[in-house]
């Protein structure tokens, strides 16, 4: 039970501090809703962002071979949750002080380019 609390606060942890007003974030949770309901599952008293996460993420690690039969669904769900992703690099701060996302690769650039634009972000760190 203690480590169900830990992956719990984590989930929150990283996710409060996120501005979560990008339409990705509602996609997610219409997602695994359309997942929970094809599943039987109540998801009536997940109000937030981070309760769908957090239910997901239970049903991945405990439930996995009921998923598989879900596969159209659970890519839906990752193709989402991949966009998160970036967005999260973005808005995520190292400290409360930071002005700055965490840097994220643009895949037009080369691997050089990046490096050097990394660096340039968080050189004065």
């Amino acid at each position: 039970m203690q480590e169900s609390t830990k992956e719990k606060e984590l989930i929150n942890r990283i996710y409060d501090n996120v501005s979560q007003t990008d339409p990705y974030y509602n996609d997610f949770i219409e997602a695994v809703k359309s997942l929970f309901v094809l599943m039987g599952k109540d998801s009536s008293k997940l109000n937030s962002f981070q309760d769908y996460m957090y239910t997901l993420r239970n049903m991945i690690i405990h439930e996995m071979r009921n998923l598989l039969e879900y596969s159209e669904e659970m890519t839906a769900i990752a193709e989402c949750y991949e966009k998160l992703i970036f967005i999260l690099l973005q808005d995520c701060k190292l400290d409360k002080n930071d002005k700055k996302g965490l840097f994220v690769l643009d895949k037009d650039y080369s691997w050089k380019i990046n490096k050097r634009k990394m660096r340039e972000v968080y050189n004065d760190i």
